[in-house]
């Protein structure tokens, strides 16, 4: 029952974002309060949409993917970003099941503000990705909040480490477990190694090629995003997102849908590496070390 909960909010949630994607465009991105607001219109024919013409995925479905008074076509965009932000959802509450036991079909507090404050951050990646897939450009404020976010997990981290709550896993990594490397005490040098991979990487691509290979907004996204899983899981993350992105750069290249000289936004492939590290990175980890015993991340 939870996991439905979990993905029917997470499809209502991608609705929202839909909605901030489409109608907070680059130029009106500083407009934020008076673009939100008022009622959802066809972009084609600008009539007002019912309410049972915005149900997540099933409206469109049921229109077949067409608004009901002009019959244009509506882009994909909306149903896909609707099930990606239900499907995260639906992961991060799978993830927090595999390691806490869920009394009943919920959680207790402790884990439900876990579960809530990654499935805030997923909700923000999918938005900073789809926004710079569309418009190649990251959002500034989803970026802030999305520091703000950071912040308050590893205040949360800390406080449960403080009352014993996060039981003791060893080598067993994963985006919440790997806190539990250094003591409370050590908590800096372990938020510096955080952000040391991201600064060496896509830090120095954005000075060195000015701008040019990396933007501002990707170096605010990995900085956020070290905050968020920490020493060694970053490391997966930069990893992911690196072969990720070159494999599909080399496929565009090759179909001739880009050169050399295009850009390809990095944020959906940072997102997307990000999605991965936090459901497998503790697989991934101690398979590395099961291979590698005597280099340790």
């Amino acid at each position: 029952m939870f996991f439905l909960i979990s993905f029917l909010i997470g499809i209502s949630i991608g609705s929202f974002l839909n909605v901030v994607i489409f109608r907070l465009t680059p130029e009106k991105e500083t407009s934020v309060i008076k673009e939100l607001s008022g009622r959802s219109r066809c972009h084609y024919c600008q009539k007002e949409l019912a309410w049972y013409e915005l149900i997540p995925l099933i409206s469109f479905v049921i229109q077949n993917g067409k608004c009901r008074s002009c019959h244009h076509k509506l882009s994909w965009q909306y149903p896909i970003v609707e099930f990606l932000t239900g499907l995260s959802f639906l992961a991060v509450v799978w993830k927090f099941s595999k390691i806490f036991y869920f009394t009943g079909f919920l959680p207790g507090i402790k884990v439900l503000i876990l579960i809530i404050l990654f499935q805030i951050i997923f909700s923000l990646l999918i938005l900073i990705a789809v926004y710079d897939f569309k418009y190649y450009l990251i959002p500034a404020g989803a970026v802030y909040v999305l520091f703000l976010t950071s912040l308050i997990l590893n205040f949360y981290y800390f406080y449960l480490q403080k009352i014993n709550f996060l039981p003791d896993y060893g080598l067993n990594f994963s985006g919440v477990l790997n806190y539990l490397l250094f003591t409370p005490q050590n908590i800096f040098l372990k938020l510096l190694m955080a952000l040391l991979p991201g600064i060496f990487t896509i830090g120095f691509a954005y000075i060195f090629s000015k701008g040019k290979a990396m933007g501002l907004g990707d170096v605010l996204l990995i900085l956020a995003l070290s905050l968020i899983f920490l020493w060694p899981d970053i490391l997966i993350v930069l990893f992911l997102s690196f072969v990720l992105g070159t494999i599909v750069s080399l496929i565009l290249i090759i179909f001739k849908r880009k050169t050399l000289k295009d850009i390809v936004p990095f944020a959906p492939f940072l997102a997307l590496g990000a999605f991965i590290a936090f459901l497998f990175s503790d697989i991934i980890i101690n398979n590395y070390l099961l291979i590698f015993p005597n280099v340790f991340l």
